[in-house]
């Protein structure tokens, strides 16, 4: 299952409305067990199609002040004179790694550049420039 919120306000009456979707992402339905019986098995749920052809409406789980995308798995039982068993599990599915920015190597001039302290509104903090982020790229550390 796919929840998602989204949060908006109008400017010209002030209020604040939201919006929930709910829509089911995958479903499937697997066999019990005969009465008086036990059974022990893995049960797949292929959330996503090897040829992409759910792609486009299966997007990353967000939380933002504006939009949230949760997932969650739904398991129900039903089972014969009791009540039926649900469980709801939370799923966090993430956006794949872009691989352009896996790949990126800095450029043979990059070596050459001398830094030069800048102040004002648009610039870069010295904690920021000494993080990971810069660590491959020569005097900023």
């Amino acid at each position: 299952m796919r929840v998602i919120h989204l949060k908006g306000k109008d400017e010209d009456r002030g209020q604040h409305d939201s919006l929930r979707l709910v829509d089911v992402v995958c479903q499937n339905k697997y066999d019990g067990c005969k009465a008086h019986s036990k059974k022990e098995s893995d049960v797949p749920l292929e959330l996503w199609r090897h040829d992409g052809a759910n792609k486009a409406s299966f997007q990353p789980s967000t939380k933002g002040s504006i939009i949230q995308c949760n997932y969650h798995v739904d398991i129900e039982m039903q089972v014969p004179w009791a009540p039926d068993i649900e469980i709801h599990a939370p799923v966090q599915i993430y956006a794949p790694l872009n691989p352009y920015w896996q790949q990126w190597q800095p450029p043979p001039w990059v070596g050459q550049c001398i830094p030069t302290q800048v102040v004002g509104p648009f610039a870069v903090q010295a904690e920021i420039l000494a993080s990971q982020a810069f660590a491959g790229i020569p005097g900023f550390q």
